[in-house]
């Protein structure tokens, strides 16, 4: 990714969860290396995040074979960036990957989300006490979950709650650290239920929430009195002074968009769904999918959004999970009408790195 600013996914933008994956030692087989010609390989790179392995892809031939990479005692790759010849990787582990070796970080249990800030790691995840938090030099600025749950949701003293909660991204400009994620708040005891109960789309500012949805961080509760909807962002990034969060309103319209500054704007009418969000140089992308019907009718088809206007791509039949750039080429990763993982180029198919139902391929940078 060119842009070190914010998380690559997925979704997350924006490595997503919901498949399940297997990397195992025949793991070469389920990428497509038949019929490839045998070139020198150079830069620049295509690197594709995978269930404890990534994609090496050169980008300077037509027809690359790609590698796959293993990393040791890694689970399913969430984040991927690239700074030169350096790539780094979160894999839910107790720290990062810096070209294929582990680097831990102290009282980390489960890192998610990497950037830079200039050549400085930071690391979004959760420490060995349960608290999500952010690593900078290896030291770990943490964000108390129980303070913030009483602080919004409680208007009875001393009333306590059971959280859960979900961080979707990173983004850094200049001194700030910005968090994307969300959180369901449910009061106790149980029952009777008399304290707020609701689901929340939250930006952390360098620590500081701010709550995303119709009522601004209030409780979203339908006429039976259960939760309205759910929460769910797919991200953050920084695009001048600007902060973006993409994702889906918290509350039974799950309209999709974007806030830009704490203020919600819809995509396709709210009929779209974010997986993530990238930006490059003077240009943010959203990718995701569209959606019409429900139930059984539900049906999805993969498009993106850029800087203001809906592009539908019907290769991407199961949506479009990350986007990278390269000079004028635009690399799009998504699910295919045959369920495999695929890598466009210019709307032209790139590489099919196998099975959607046997592979994990939800995030991917350039790098040289």
């Amino acid at each position: 990714m060119k842009n070190p600013n914010i998380k690559t996914k997925s979704a997350f933008f924006i490595c997503l969860a919901g498949l399940a994956i297997l990397f195992s030692a025949g793991c070469k087989k389920d990428v497509n290396n038949s019929q490839k010609t045998s070139t020198a390989v150079t830069g620049p790179y295509l690197y594709v995040g995978g269930k404890g392995a990534y994609w090496k892809i050169t980008l300077s031939a037509a027809n690359p074979a790609p590698v796959v990479n293993t990393l040791k005692n890694a689970g399913a790759v969430s984040s991927l960036i690239t700074s030169g010849k350096d790539v780094y990787i979160a894999a839910q582990t107790a720290g990062y990957y810096k070209n294929g070796v582990f680097v831990p970080l102290t009282n980390a249990s489960g890192i998610n989300y990497l950037a830079l800030s200039d050549t400085t790691v930071v690391a979004a995840g959760f420490d060995n006490t349960g608290q999500i938090g952010y690593w900078e030099y290896n030291s770990e600025i943490s964000i108390n979950i129980a303070n913030i749950a009483l602080g919004i949701t409680s208007p009875i003293p001393g009333a306590r709650g059971a959280v859960a909660i979900a961080l979707s991204g990173i983004a850094v400009s200049g001194i700030n650290v910005y968090l994307s994620g969300g959180m369901n708040f449910t009061a106790q005891p149980t029952p009777p239920d008399t304290a707020p109960t609701g689901n929340y789309d939250i930006l952390w500012s360098n620590g500081a929430p701010q709550y995303f949805g119709p009522a601004q961080g209030q409780v979203q509760v339908d006429n039976a009195g259960g939760l309205s909807g759910g929460y769910t962002t797919a991200g953050v990034a920084v695009l001048g002074n600007d902060v973006y969060v993409a994702g889906v309103i918290p509350d039974y319209t799950f309209d999709g968009g974007y806030w830009k500054n704490g203020t919600f704007s819809s995509i396709n009418n709210g009929a779209f769904h974010p997986l993530a969000i990238q930006s490059f140089g003077n240009d943010l992308y959203i990718p995701g999918y569209t959606h019409t019907g429900t139930g059984s009718t539900y049906l999805i088809q993969g498009a993106y959004w850029k800087n203001g206007t809906l592009i539908n791509f019907p290769p991407a039949a199961g949506g479009i999970n990350s986007v990278d750039v390269n000079g004028t080429d635009v690399y799009l990763l998504g699910i295919d009408s045959s369920n495999n993982y695929v890598v466009w180029k210019n709307g032209a198919v790139f590489e099919t790195l196998g099975s959607a139902a046997e592979l994990s391929a939800d995030c991917m940078a350039i790098g040289e």
